[in-house]
């Protein structure tokens, strides 16, 4: 049987649950990841941003700008979408060419750290500890 592909389309905004809740453009959809790219109000030193025409958010006129690079991360690191944002027709080929640089360039998208031990245990040095072996558990771990 042919595998089905777990990969849906998107058109919303949500509110990121990083330290800062900055709101994302989640544009897809892969299995437990959402890909997204992310928009703030202060204009950061770098030129990882690029300046919007209109702020997706209604009811807020203050400048907007958006990310260079496209964010991956799970689904239960978003909230709810936020009803009534959209981009302006002005902005919508700067969003359409950094979803493809993101879909071309492995390099272009930022994967956020998932916190958690997810059954890997992990030494205080960073390395992954594994069992002794040839270890007898009926002798209290003797050989």
């Amino acid at each position: 049987m042919k595998p089905t592909k777990r990969i849906t389309a998107k058109d919303e905004f949500r509110k990121h649950r990083d330290e800062y809740k900055h709101p994302h453009y989640v544009y897809e959809k892969d299995g437990n990841f959402y890909k997204s790219i992310q928009i703030t109000h202060k204009r950061p030193n770098d030129s990882k941003f690029e300046a919007l025409h209109k702020n997706p958010d209604p009811k807020d006129k203050s400048d907007a700008f958006i990310s260079n690079k496209i964010t991956i991360d799970r689904t239960n690191r978003y909230k709810k979408a936020e009803r009534g944002w959209r981009f302006d027709k002005r902005d919508l080929p700067a969003v359409e060419q950094i979803k493809k640089r993101g879909e071309r360039l492995n390099g272009g998208t930022e994967r956020h750290k998932v916190k958690g031990n997810y059954g890997t245990p992990q030494r205080s040095n960073g390395s992954i500890s594994r069992p002794a072996r040839n270890v007898n558990p009926r002798n209290g771990g003797k050989k």
